[in-house]
C-alpha cells in the first residue's frame, strides 16, 4: 500500500496523491512601458522544473496598435524577459 497523501474530491475521486506535482509561486514583479530585456537570478528553480508566466497590463495601446508583449524564459537558475510594454511576470516551480 502507498504510503503519503491522498486527497479526493466530494463525488469520491482521487484528486491529489503522492505522484501529483504541485507549483510552488515563487515572485512576481511589474514592468513598465518600454521596458529593456533583462534577467534576475532565482537560486530557488533548482528546486524544481521552473515556470514564467507573462501578464499584459492592456491588450490595446490608445492608438489601437497593438501592444508589444515580451516573453520570458527559464534556464538554470536564470529567469530573463525581452522588451516591450507593461506587463506583470510571475514566476515559479513545480
Amino acid at each position: 500500500m502507498p504510503s503519503g497523501i491522498q486527497v479526493w474530491d466530494d463525488q469520491g475521486r482521487l484528486m491529489v496523491d503522492y505522484t501529483t506535482r504541485l507549483s510552488q509561486s515563487l515572485g512576481a514583479f511589474a514592468l513598465g512601458d518600454n521596458h529593456a530585456a533583462g534577467s534576475i537570478n532565482v537560486p530557488e528553480f533548482s528546486l524544481g522544473t521552473p515556470y514564467a508566466i507573462v501578464i499584459s497590463q492592456q491588450k490595446f495601446k490608445g492608438s489601437g496598435d497593438v501592444r508589444k508583449i515580451p516573453q520570458a524564459f527559464a534556464s538554470g537558475t536564470t529567469l530573463s524577459w525581452d522588451a516591450g510594454d507593461a506587463c506583470y511576470i510571475m514566476y515559479g516551480i513545480y
